[in-house]
């Protein structure tokens, strides 16, 4: 949905499956500007995380602990706009 418009810009409809939520994440994104983070509802299925995640992610690379080992290996999380 777009937050400022209120408009939809994907609805799917049949068995969700991780296939389906890429689908749709990708539908989205398509019709977004570049930079654009858009509102998803959702009842909380890990395929759209995964989804969500696959077209709007970014690599992090966390701090080093001090005293905890070597550094941590980059990982693909949520832009901080992304909630």
């Amino acid at each position: 949905m777009d937050p400022e418009s209120q408009r939809r810009l994907v609805i799917e409809v049949g068995t969700r499956t991780l296939a389906m939520a890429q689908g749709v994440g990708h539908q989205v994104v398509q019709g977004l500007a570049p930079g654009c983070v858009p509102l998803l509802l959702t009842d909380g299925s890990k395929d759209d995380f995964t989804a969500l995640l696959s077209h709007c992610g970014m690599w992090i690379q966390l701090e080093r602990q001090p005293g905890q080992g070597p550094a941590p290996q980059p990982r693909w999380m949520p832009p901080p706009g992304l909630l």
